[in-house]
């Protein structure tokens, strides 16, 4: 990546950056907000809405960078993209049973 940024290329990355930020916290803003409203403070610590949260940020990171890595020029490994990959649906995975888990 060119270390040369013009102040618009500048502005526009950190604008895409604070969006990215702002839809990862929105979710859990709001599920501590209605914690707090409808319940204890302890039951934001031991809810299992956290590990549906934690999925869906694994499987939004990974579209992400999926798609980043098709749009990109550069050439990327193969067999390093697959790895990442594999890695990021495990976790995904875990977060689902997590989830069903503290639900049973």
């Amino acid at each position: 990546m060119n270390s040369t940024l013009s102040l618009k290329e500048r502005k526009a990355t950190f604008a895409e950056l604070k969006a990215e930020y702002l839809f990862i916290a929105i979710p859990f803003l709001l599920l501590i907000s209605i914690k707090i409203y409808i319940s204890t403070w302890q039951e934001i610590i031991t809810s299992p809405d956290w590990s549906l949260a934690s999925c869906l940020i694994f499987g939004q990171i990974t579209s992400k960078v999926s798609k980043a890595v098709a749009c990109s020029n550069t050439k990327t490994s193969e067999h390093f993209f697959g790895w990442y990959t594999a890695k990021c649906f495990l976790l995904v995975v875990i977060s689902i049973a997590a989830y069903f888990g503290m639900l049973a």
